[in-house]
């Protein structure tokens, strides 16, 4: 829309539909209506939130900025509401520090049929990163917090395996013997700056290897980093990729993935990363693994066991 419309051009307008999928406690709220009314065109958001307290902060929001004419609150989950009315444009923050951790896919799929077929859906792809790296500090960080539970004269059984996890850190101690340079995982799109069509279909049990070649003569790895990146809409992009970060931007901190057991690699050797992305009826979590190739003798130097079997250490609910 052209932002030099007159106010009696505004008018006559029908209004702008935004709706705000997994609004939180609001924050895109008072930006949408920043935004159109910068535009000069009349806008009604639809704000959909099924976390109850967060509903009660939405409806103070309303009322207490009365908003009532331009905001409508629907309390539910997203993936199973249902409705008559189509956005011009859907927004959502549901991206995480590894980009579809916080579920966003199986949040978002399902909302595709909401969208005008000329609309705009923000952000509409996102990509996960993974690189290997060297942190003793990290490492024994997780090593301290898994034997807590034995310190504790905790039952084996009910120990929690802190490998078994990825942590969100503020990566500073560490170091990357094969370069800082990340390489993509998963890639999840919704309806792109061409309009492509939704997938109601699409698989969202992905598995990714992703190898890298060691730099330094001799290094030892305690895991992995991941970040991620997001195309918002035409030149918006938000990305916590080591060679494309945002500047400024501290929203997200990259995910540490550890490994059990430290490994030493030697210059010219390939470092795998398997990762798996697995889905049930009731929860999303990661699975992976870290593997060391010499291309020389042509074999597997070390294969470490799978982390997270079966979201043992962590998962997401669905």
């Amino acid at each position: 829309m052209s932002p030099e419309k007159s106010e009696e051009e505004a008018k006559d307008m029908e209004p702008i539909i935004v709706m705000y999928l997994g609004a939180g406690r609001g924050p895109l709220i008072p930006r949408t209506l920043s935004a159109a009314k910068k535009a000069k065109v009349p806008v009604k958001i639809i704000a959909v939130e099924k976390n109850p307290n967060a509903v009660i902060t939405l409806r103070n929001m309303i009322a207490d900025q009365n908003l009532g004419s331009q905001v409508t609150l629907f309390n539910g989950d997203m993936r199973h509401l249902e409705m008559e009315k189509k956005g011009d444009i859907i927004i959502s923050e549901l991206l995480g520090s590894f980009g579809d951790n916080e579920l966003s896919p199986e949040c978002l799929y399902p909302t595709e049929k909401f969208l005008k077929p000329e609309g705009i859906y923000l952000p509409y792809d996102y990509t996960s990163f993974l690189v290997p790296l060297s942190s003793q500090i990290l490492w024994n960080e997780v090593f301290l917090y898994s034997s807590q539970g034995a310190s504790a004269r905790i039952p084996l059984s009910q120990q929690l395996n802190a490998f078994e996890l990825p942590y969100v850190v503020r990566i500073h101690s560490a170091s990357f013997p094969c370069g800082k340079s990340p390489k993509p995982v998963f890639t999840f799109e919704h309806f792109g700056q061409n309009n492509k069509p939704a997938h109601p279909k699409v698989d969202l049990k992905v598995f990714k290897k992703v190898s890298f070649v060691v730099q330094h003569e001799v290094s030892e790895f305690h895991g992995f980093a991941g970040y991620f990146d997001a195309h918002i809409y035409q030149e918006v992009f938000y990305s916590t990729n080591t060679d494309t970060h945002t500047p400024g931007m501290h929203s997200w901190f990259p995910l540490y993935f550890p490994i059990k057991h430290p490994v030493t690699a030697y210059k010219g050797q390939e470092v795998r990363i398997s990762m798996w992305r697995c889905v049930s009826t009731s929860k999303v979590w990661y699975e992976w693994s870290f593997e060391v190739y010499d291309p020389v003798t042509k074999r597997e130097v070390y294969t470490s066991y799978i982390h997270n079997v079966d979201g043992k250490g962590h998962a997401i609910g669905l």
